[in-house]
């Protein structure tokens, strides 16, 4: 590394205190600014440094981008009058719209498939967390994989070719 010669790191900005996702593309970045002071906020920063406030979230949750279908991401919203689970959105940029893709749907992470038409998420409900391959409206298609009592599905992420789906897991019986 010192050969190559070491590249110190910039800040790009000063207000992604609590950022939890992040997602970098050709000519900027999209991250989540949950500040403390603010509402959770869906930020674009250019390819010239610059930050842009493109919608306002309930919280902050994780984010997937596609060129074609938009921003994919999950935040907390009302199911019923007493319940709160995360739901899947998509935010398109060019139209300023957000869209909701499931109802009470409890899925904590999603990303788009790069070349099909097909979502990937994981669902926490009751305890147990499921893999599911949605169609890119949110319905579901299939489970791809479905947890234990003792086993907890983290962030995922699909390869760019499509051919590899990959999975933090942490099993009680591994420590």
């Amino acid at each position: 590394i010192e050969a190559a010669g070491v590249r110190q790191g910039e800040p790009v900005t000063d207000d992604a205190y609590n950022t939890g996702s992040v997602h970098a593309v050709a000519d900027g970045a999209y991250y989540i600014r949950d500040d403390g002071y603010r509402e959770a906020t869906l930020m674009r920063i250019d390819a010239q440094g610059e930050s842009h406030e493109l919608t306002d979230l309930n919280t902050r949750g994780s984010i997937d981008v596609h060129a074609e279908r938009g921003i994919l991401l999950t935040q907390d919203e009302f199911c019923g009058q007493y319940h709160i689970y995360f739901d899947i959105y998509v935010y398109h940029e060019q139209d300023d719209e957000l869209e909701r893709l499931t109802e009470c749907g409890r899925y904590i992470y999603a990303v788009w498939h790069p070349r099909d038409d097909e979502i990937f998420a994981v669902r926490h409900e009751a305890g147990v967390m499921a893999l599911h391959r949605l169609a890119v409206d949110g319905v579901l298609v299939d489970e791809l994989w479905r947890g234990g009592d003792e086993q907890v599905l983290g962030p995922i992420d699909i390869s760019p070719d499509g051919s590899r789906l990959v999975a933090a897991i942490w099993r009680k019986t591994h420590g």
